[in-house]
């Protein structure tokens, strides 16, 4: 963690989830008040940190405890009366709460549009093997050619039927059927493409590894 201030209390910068927090370490010896506070804003963590810091250096830790036991009780009244109005408590809410985190949390459906997308990205900006910009583009030409054959479909829920069937009735813009060569182009793209999603566990087999083009 990168920090931000070193004094009391300490302000670090911290990642998660491709998220930045700002943490404002409270711990001290004879602290009975949160030992952390979390902001999303570097200068909200930055201003609480200097509020705390200088209530600390004109009333010691006694007086930051007396402030933080006194605002947590006027929080708490505050709560209390707004849920009231709908016939709750603090208690119901913390239930409710803690219900609502108990629950599974569903897991966003990896679709081919979507996948394609990262593919393309992934083959552009790979180190391990520099392609031309004439391969990239190509390789986004599939990539969203894949997104409007296979549209919003998970890609997990694929079989070797539905891909056959899509590479056998592709067409031209003009609703033509496309040639045999191009057939080929396309399935060995789109293969390319599935050995990439098996290659990051998306999904255990090649859909379209056992179809071909006569």
């Amino acid at each position: 963690m990168r920090i931000l201030r070193s004094e009391f209390p300490v302000v670090r910068v911290r990642l998660k989830n491709q998220n930045t927090y700002y943490d404002v370490d409270c711990r001290k010896v004879g602290w009975e008040g949160p030992q952390r506070l979390c902001f999303t804003n570097k200068n909200e963590a930055l201003k609480k940190a200097r509020e705390i810091g200088d209530q600390f250096a004109r009333d010691g830790i006694n007086g930051l405890n007396s402030q933080s036991i006194a605002t947590t009780n006027r929080e708490y009244a505050l709560w209390e009366q707004q849920l009231s109005q709908h016939g709750k408590s603090v208690r119901d809410a913390v239930r409710f709460y803690l219900d609502h985190l108990s629950q599974p949390v569903p897991v966003p459906v990896a679709t081919v549009s979507t996948l394609a997308e990262r593919w393309a990205q992934f083959k552009a900006t790979d180190p391990k093997k520099q392609n031309r910009q004439r391969t990239i583009g190509e390789i986004r030409v599939h990539a969203a050619r894949f997104g409007r054959d296979f549209p919003e479909v998970p890609v997990d829920q694929l079989d070797r039927d539905a891909v056959e069937a899509v590479v056998d009735n592709l067409q031209t813009q003009q609703g033509k059927p496309v040639s045999n060569q191009t057939r080929r182009n396309y399935l060995t793209k789109l293969k390319q493409f599935f050995n990439w999603c098996v290659s990051q566990q998306l999904i255990a087999s090649n859909p379209a590894a056992t179809v071909s083009v006569s």
